[in-house]
């Protein structure tokens, strides 16, 4: 018995190994910790801010922290007082935290600064501009300091939209996600909305002066601009169960990446035209994913989580995605097609009322290859494309579990 358990293990760990290039570092807070901010401003040196809860969980402790070995370790200091929402870093000594107030340090972290912030409201990111210039965006207000942090005006008088997250495309054309898409082009004088597409919009990145990625509620989905944020194009449609995503990657014209709810990362090799799934190993809400460079990067999120990739998260898996609403009369699990396949077929199945779907690939031997659960999923037909291109020839199976169904049915894999 107790080898059969050890056999279970091994299959999870080397399963989960082989298809999660997400690998979670021990941030050392409590459990139940949110991580709303991370920044990396080179392989080594990483900074991020977090709230833990009291025992009575009625109220946070505050957190900055700090890595100089790529998040190995984390050190963490909680006697800030603040529930700092954003933290940015223009080098190792210098950086900025929010919350209703700015701090700055210049001594990466070991002492703060305190600047009122006159209107009180939470800021949710710090932009830096160059060393002397940074703007705050949050609650109704966008405000910018222009003598490093030791005063920051409000700059936003004719906007009323709550901003979240923003990139700069010019030292003075900054463009914002928020309640609306908005930018400047005048260093933050006037502030124009760009409500060509309705949606919360929670995380924004760019490539260059032109290309332009955000993303957001299941209204937002993810947008793309190839001219500036002049025009913008709906590139993924979030579904009830793919309903929020917070921050993203936009790496070159056709890869991005995408981090949110429930541990979700997709990503895009072909500009948006089709998205994949990476293995987070997570369930939580995942807040901001940051990269140093194109392979190394880090998410934060929920439940004290910290994932670092060096491989920009290894293999991407095809998502289930609807293919009708029709509800059908009875669950089905159909054969895939082709079968003989190789090395991809294409994986079906009706479901009559919402539920949740898991769908389980593994071999001859037991060892599952592919595991994707999906929450809440609406009555109507769905497909899988299963890729075996990393696999050998063989036999392998495919089971659809559902709230009040299971069934598993054979497929061969000829190379």
């Amino acid at each position: 018995m107790k080898k059969s358990i050890v056999f279970i293990f091994l299959i999870f760990v080397i399963t989960s190994n082989a298809y999660s290039q997400w690998v979670r570092q021990n941030s050392g807070l409590p459990p139940g910790s949110k991580i709303y901010d991370i920044q990396f401003i080179n392989v080594n040196t990483g900074f991020a801010v977090a709230r833990a809860p009291y025992i009575n969980n009625t109220d946070f402790y505050a957190y900055f922290l700090k890595t100089t070995n790529g998040g190995t370790n984390w050190q963490r200091d909680s006697s800030m007082g603040e529930n700092f929402n954003a933290v940015c870093f223009l080098n190792e000594n210098t950086g900025y935290v929010s919350s209703d107030e700015y701090r700055r340090t210049t001594d990466g972290g070991i002492t703060w600064l305190s600047v009122d912030h006159i209107y009180h409201q939470p800021m949710n990111k710090v932009l830096i501009i160059n060393s002397s210039s940074a703007f705050g965006f949050g609650f109704v207000t966008i405000d910018k300091t222009t003598n490093t942090g030791l005063n920051w005006i409000n700059i936003s008088t004719n906007l009323d939209v709550t901003t979240n997250d923003a990139v700069a495309l010019t030292s003075n054309k900054i463009y914002f996600a928020g309640t609306h898409l908005g930018y400047t082009t005048n260093g933050g004088s006037n502030w124009i909305y760009n409500d060509s597409i309705p949606g919360q919009f929670k995380g924004i990145s760019n490539i260059d002066s032109n290309n332009i990625m955000a993303c957001g509620t299941v209204d937002a989905g993810i947008v793309k601009s190839t001219n500036g944020g002049t025009n913008w194009i709906k590139i993924y449609n979030s579904t009830p169960s793919d309903t929020l995503y917070n921050s993203l990657k936009y790496f070159d014209p056709n890869n991005a990446l995408a981090v949110g709810y429930k541990g979700r990362i997709i990503m895009t090799t072909n500009g948006g035209t089709s998205w994949g799934i990476q293995i987070s190993g997570a369930n939580a809400q995942l807040r901001r994913v940051v990269f140093i460079n194109s392979q190394t990067g880090w998410i934060c999120g929920d439940s004290s989580i910290i994932l670092k990739t060096t491989n920009r998260g290894g293999e991407i898996l095809t998502d289930i995605i609807q293919t009708n609403t029709k509800v059908p009369d009875n669950i089905i699990l159909s054969q895939n097609y082709p079968n003989p396949f190789n090395p991809t077929t294409k994986i079906k199945f009706d479901i009559p009322k919402s539920s949740d779907v898991k769908l389980i690939i593994f071999d001859a031997v037991g060892r599952v290859v592919r595991s994707i659960t999906k929450n809440n999923l609406t009555a109507g037909s769905y497909e899988y494309e299963f890729n075996g291109e990393s696999l050998s020839s063989g036999i392998y199976y495919f089971k659809l579990e559902t709230n009040d169904f299971s069934k598993t049915m054979k497929m061969v894999m000829v190379k």
